[in-house]
């Protein structure tokens, strides 16, 4: 009875097995577009950079927006100011029949009237984008440093678990070949190598899960340093 009640819960677990593994394909396809798993299998190597710096992808796309706020404002600052602007350029006159054209400095001078809160307006609104884009990229620093403390943590502990998980896949293969040589022996029954295979199989396939998560991890480390693959 209890060797029949083995088989059907392994039967059981095939089926939860499959049928996981046809939900793995579908959101494999939809996240692709891939209709056929790559024949090797992708690994990512951990960075060796330990820092957020300014050579962040990210950090280096918001200090651009920082420095275009920067600008806009000194443009609106400028033109709140009220100073006249001169304007030179040369322009060129055609000249009466017969005649050459007659080349001119041009020259143009406009004086602020009027529309002061209108400028005064715009000038506040550009120094406010200036400083609200500053204050972003400090932020994503601070949250990226968060991230990667975080994912190091993570690693470690994962790092950890493996080592764990060698030893204890080991004692279990260990105990699934005492169990087997003992039934072959007609000292025990069947019920204990198949209670110790199963163990085993369980701490491997906890061993290779394991695995997946570092390079999930690693993959998470590198993107927050700023490592693309």
């Amino acid at each position: 009875m209890q060797s029949r009640g083995l088989v059907l819960e392994a039967e059981q677990r095939l089926l939860d097995s499959e049928a996981a593994l046809v939900d793995a394909q579908r959101n494999y396809q939809i996240v692709t577009g891939l209709h056929r798993r790559p024949s090797v299998a992708f690994s990512e190597e951990r960075s060796q950079r330990q820092v957020i710096d300014s050579g962040h992808p990210l950090l280096g796309f918001l200090q651009d927006q920082a420095k275009s706020r920067q600008l806009q404002a000194q443009l609106a600052r400028h033109d709140s100011a009220g100073n006249p602007t001169l304007f030179m350029g040369m322009r060129r006159e055609r000249g009466s029949s017969g005649e050459e054209d007659i080349d001119s400095l041009g020259i143009a001078i406009t004086v602020p009237f009027g529309g002061g809160n209108y400028i005064s307006a715009k000038s506040s609104a550009a120094r406010l984008a200036a400083t609200e884009a500053e204050v972003r990229v400090m932020q994503t620093h601070r949250e990226l440093q968060q991230q990667l403390h975080e994912v190091e943590h993570q690693l470690e502990s994962t790092r950890r678990s493996l080592e764990l998980g060698k030893e204890r896949q080991a004692l279990h293969r260990q105990h699934w070949q005492m169990a087997k040589k003992a039934f072959s022996l007609g000292e025990t029954d069947i019920l204990p190598a198949i209670q110790a295979l199963r163990r085993y199989r369980e701490s491997r396939l906890q061993y290779q899960l394991t695995e997946l998560d570092q390079q999930r991890l690693a993959s998470e480390f590198n993107q927050t340093v700023g490592v693309l693959p």
